[in-house]
């Protein structure tokens, strides 16, 4: 079943769908507006980056150039001297070596010991043919920090590699190259190696060594952004330096809620937001004030006229609403007023026709009742017990005819009949008519309570005296035995069921008993009677050696009606 919207959903979901491409507008220029802030700042990092590359290639082309005048000093011995020549030039040099060719230092200008190259790759890259190599950061175990160095190919006067000369710089000192220029207080510039180790950072030691594999020569640097030690989101980042395996990291504090980016964004989608909330909000509420709390008052109005209460007149109070509810308060009350005029005359018809019908079925049941004296009376007279049985008999046919009648006036729906009340007041009418306790015979019933056409509740009743009086006639000795009626509705059917069986354990129903089916007049009548009620009549013997009728009545929504618990207003239980 589908489920109904209210208004209020219905208005609030047009209006979001009449304001919701403004809001993607928003939402497309507020992502617009969030690229381009993040692009901003990229590009901010990245300035100060190339700044600062650029300061320390100069550096490191400066120490090529040295190490390429000075190295046939440096291989001469001269180690110590050259340091010291060079230091203000070059502040960064923190040592200067010749090695051998197998990697073995022949001078140091900081130990006169001999020691052994960190890595002896480098040795054999330069021994392959290589000129110059700028190394990656390696650790130096006698001054135990880390190190750049610039190593320079020696070779005899017949091309043959005899050694290396060596310029090192601290990484640490390295990085004080870069903090001469002027740069935002915020940004933090460190020199880090292929590893991630960075070097002169106050909030990062150590970076993601993955950064540095993705970065290409065709692609631009992203804007990256990583949680320092303190835990605070920085922007970063990375620039490669002429040198492999060096590079220069620049970092500053992403942007909060109340920065110039986040500002951008909201004014972008945020401004949007709020007006698509406001306005959904506003139309929520006034569709309350100025619709629902009006329909909710006419929604109330309508349940008292459908209570039949037409006096009620409620146009004044609607003078404060809308217009158009003023209109439809007014019209409902100019048709209660119309609706209750013609109700007036229909109830004061109506009753006089059901008055007219009660007292026509009063005067056919005192009519019915008097013939029943007379018959009475006229039995009185008579001597033969065969006319006598059949004067009885039309008695109790006429009894069943009056009760019916009387049902009929006391009841508020003419057209129906409870058979419930109904049959129990003419089986007790006949468990008396018939002296059944005289003659020890019981009577017992289990009905359910339907409510019929009048029309059908005749010939029921006709069709339960024929059988019953037959079995009293037949069924029974002088041992006495018992008769038990059932009525009970199912799906499709009303059924009937009414048996005998006799207290004698040698007694045998007669042949004109309860449910055998002869040509008497009894018989014929339950015949009849079926057949207007366009029923199935069964009979046959019973399994408590008696007999069994059944009745089973078909019934459609046109023959059942619903019971009323106020249609059937009965003073006292009807008397036959």
């Amino acid at each position: 079943m589908l489920r109904r919207t209210t208004l209020r959903q219905r208005l609030v979901l047009t209006l979001a769908a009449a304001l919701s491409p403004i809001l993607i507008l928003g939402a497309v220029e507020s992502f617009f507006n969030a690229q381009s802030a993040k692009e901003s700042r990229r590009l901010e990092l990245l300035a100060a980056g190339d700044e600062a590359v650029d300061d320390l290639e100069q550096s490191l082309f400066l120490a090529e150039s040295m190490l390429e005048v000075f190295s046939p000093v440096v291989a001469s011995g001269e180690c110590k001297r050259i340091k010291a020549d060079l230091q203000r030039t070059l502040p960064i040099l923190t040592n200067v070596i010749h090695f051998d060719a197998n990697g073995q230092s022949v001078c140091s200008s900081v130990s006169d010991i001999p020691h052994p190259i960190t890595n002896m790759d480098w040795v054999e890259e330069l021994r392959d043919g290589a000129q110059m190599i700028r190394t990656d950061a390696f650790y130096g175990p006698i001054s135990e920090t880390y190190f750049f160095s610039l190593l320079k190919r020696l070779e005899d006067e017949d091309g043959n590699f005899t050694g290396l000369v060596a310029f090192s710089m601290r990484a640490d000192a390295l990085v004080t190259l870069l903090k001469f220029n002027d740069f935002d207080p915020d940004i933090d510039i460190a020199i880090s190696d292929r590893d991630g180790r960075l070097f002169g950072s106050v909030h990062f030691a150590q970076v993601p060594s993955e950064w540095f594999d993705e970065l290409s020569d065709k692609k631009p640097p992203p804007l990256l952004v990583f949680r320092d030690a303190s835990g605070v989101q920085r922007d970063i980042t990375v620039t490669g330096v002429a040198t492999e395996g060096v590079y220069v990291v620049v970092s500053r504090p992403a942007p909060g809620l109340l920065s110039e980016f986040t500002i951008a964004q909201i004014s972008g989608f945020g401004l949007p937001m709020l007006a698509f909330t406001i306005a959904l909000i506003a139309v929520w509420f006034s569709v309350d004030r100025l619709v629902l709390k009006w329909l909710t008052r006419l929604k109330r109005i309508a349940k008292i006229y459908g209570a039949g209460k037409y006096n009620l007149r409620t146009a004044h109070h609607f003078e404060p609403a809308p217009e158009e509810f003023a209109e439809f308060a007014e019209a409902m009350d100019q048709m209660a007023h119309k609706v209750d005029t013609r109700d007036t005359s229909l109830r004061e018809a109506l009753e006089k026709r059901d008055q007219a019908v009660k007292e026509i079925h009063h005067r056919v049941k005192n009519n019915l009742q008097i013939v029943t004296s007379f018959l009475r009376l006229q039995s009185r007279t008579v001597r033969d017990q065969s006319a006598r049985s059949a004067i009885a008999s039309a008695q109790h046919r006429i009894n069943a005819l009056s009760t019916v009648h009387e049902t009929l006036y006391q009841n508020e729906q003419l057209d129906s009949v409870e058979l419930k009340p109904f049959l129990e007041g003419l089986l007790e009418h006949l468990s008396n008519a018939l002296g059944m306790e005289d003659s020890s015979v019981e009577m017992e019933w289990s009905l359910d309570n339907v409510v019929r056409k009048s029309d059908d509740s005749i010939p029921i009743a006709l069709f339960i005296v024929e059988a019953i009086t037959n079995s009293m006639k037949y069924a029974f000795d002088e041992s006495g035995g018992k008769i038990l009626i059932k009525l009970e509705k199912t799906d499709t059917t009303l059924e009937l069921t009414i048996k005998d069986s006799s207290y004698a354990s040698d007694w045998q129903s007669g042949s004109d008993a309860l449910g055998q089916k002869g040509d008497g007049l009894g018989s014929k009548l339950m015949d009849a009677f079926a057949r207007q009620l366009r029923a199935e009549f069964k009979a046959g013997s019973d399994a408590d050696n008696g007999y069994c009728v059944e009745l089973i009545i078909p019934h459609s929504a046109a023959d059942e009606k619903p019971l009323d618990p106020h249609s059937f207003r009965q003073k006292e239980p009807p008397r036959f």
